[in-house]
């Protein structure tokens, strides 16, 4: 009669000890088997289990973190979610290291949207206002509603100009419907902007020509970023610069997330002129930057947000380089 193994299942030839994939002893070994030394090696769950453990033990911040029980053969589950760690280990990465982080992160969690039905028919229902509003004007159906819900989903965002600027609405649109995701996500994304909405006052008050500069190089990036979102700088493209507003206050309302580790990185830098500054700061900066760029739009300059963006970046550059003291770099 065949055997099987009874920890993983794969067919045993008769008179075999143990199984040749998982090692487990097969029941009813013959006696000189039993007898013999065994070298076989712990099977892969245990094995798994106790290079988790290792791994936990290792990591100061995770250091006497419970365990809870594994879900399945071969994992192991934390107590503690990943953003409360998150602040502690990867700010230690350069900002190289983020960005090319953030962006496996970024395709991953499109992966997570897919099976995410609380998170992904609000982008499928706003996937469908845009085509639908594209659509409407080409049909002579262009009422005011349907104008103003352009203007506030920034429907038209990448669909005109050269490559750059399709590029860029096409950028803009995912920053909206990022924002329409988190906030719909239920956890506690309001609350976030609060919290943000205090901290963005309250930057302002760091001392400092370091400090300073750090505000101006934020708000000098949020600024050339809403003119390639927009395109070009008017009130029609505004929501490209109130979508990443919002998002900015929300990351100053939370612990942790990638714009907090990326400008992070940057502080944890010892001997460069951003170290030992809070990424509140920059972070601050550009809420500021963007906040600037609703009203720049009512400009008659297509290319403001460049401009200006450019000449805060410098201002910024030089506080930080020439004139940043040791004192006040943090807030």
């Amino acid at each position: 009669m065949s055997q099987f193994c009874r920890y993983c299942g794969v067919p045993l030839e008769q008179g075999v000890g143990f199984c040749p994939s998982c090692g487990t002893a097969a029941a009813g070994p013959p006696a000189a088997a039993a007898a013999a030394p065994s070298s076989v090696q712990p099977a892969p769950k245990d094995a798994l289990a106790a290079g988790a453990v290792a791994v936990v033990k290792s990591i100061p911040a995770l250091a006497g973190t419970p365990l809870a029980a594994p879900a399945s053969a071969g994992e192991v589950a934390f107590a503690s979610s990943f953003s409360s760690i998150a602040g502690e280990v990867l700010p230690e990465l350069g900002p190289l290291q983020v960005l090319l982080s953030g962006g496996r992160s970024l395709l991953g969690s499109l992966g997570t949207l897919l099976n995410d039905k609380k998170k992904l028919i609000p982008v499928l229902l706003l996937a469908l206002l845009w085509f639908l509003l594209l659509l409407l004007p080409t049909l002579g159906i262009n009422f005011l509603p349907v104008r103003v819900l352009s203007w506030l989903t920034f429907a038209h965002g990448g669909t005109g100009g050269g490559i750059l600027s399709v590029i860029g609405g096409i950028t803009g649109k995912g920053v909206f419907a990022g924002l329409v995701v988190s906030l719909f996500s239920g956890s506690g994304a309001f609350q976030s902007l609060g919290r943000g909405l205090k901290t963005f006052f309250s930057s302002f008050a760091s001392k400092g020509s370091g400090g300073y500069g750090a505000l101006l190089l934020g708000a000098g990036l949020a600024l050339i970023a809403y003119n390639f979102m927009a395109g070009s700088a008017s009130l029609i493209n505004v929501m490209a610069a109130v979508a990443p507003l919002l998002l900015s206050l929300k990351a100053l309302g939370s612990r942790a997330g990638f714009l907090r580790r990326f400008f992070g990185s940057f502080a944890r830098r010892p001997g460069k002129g951003l170290s030992g500054l809070a990424p509140e700061i920059p972070l601050a900066g550009l809420a500021a930057g963007f906040t600037l760029s609703i009203p720049l739009s009512a400009l008659p300059f297509a290319f403001s947000g460049y401009i200006l963006g450019v000449l805060l970046l410098a201002a910024g550059g030089i506080l930080i380089a020439f004139l940043k003291d040791k004192g006040g770099a943090g807030v």
